[in-house]
């Protein structure tokens, strides 16, 4: 729906498991419409289960397939980590006009969490 906007909601994400074992993540995550980076949360140190409560609205230029919500683990002394990935199709945003949910976060096939989000268009 091109001229659309769309609030992405990115609430809070619970049972992070890092890519590095016994480390506590400092998670961000960064939301993409389709390979496009729309937004990114700022990091919480130490923590298992962040909330973030960060918004941000977009205009749909074209037609457009997913919002990915990816989770990554800072880093200072190299480059951050990816924690896991969830996809929303936007199928589901063009049926209801709002989506609410919690996705399960994946790397390497397994689940590594999850994260709270909401989409909705705006009028």
């Amino acid at each position: 729906m091109a001229g659309s906007a769309v609030e992405v909601w990115v609430k809070s994400a619970t049972g992070l498991i890092g890519p590095d074992l016994l480390d506590v993540p400092d998670p961000y995550c960064r939301v993409y419409l389709d390979d496009n980076q729309i937004m990114k949360t700022k990091h919480k140190k130490n923590d298992k289960s962040p909330v973030w409560d960060e918004k941000t609205g977009v205009t749909l230029t074209g037609a457009h397939h997913r919002v990915r919500f990816e989770v990554m683990d800072k880093d200072t002394l190299s480059r951050d980590d990816f924690v896991g990935e969830a996809v929303l199709e936007m199928a589901e945003l063009v049926n209801s006009g709002t989506v609410e949910r919690s996705l399960p976060l994946i790397r390497k096939e397994k689940q590594v969490g999850i994260i709270f989000i909401s989409v909705k268009y705006l009028k």
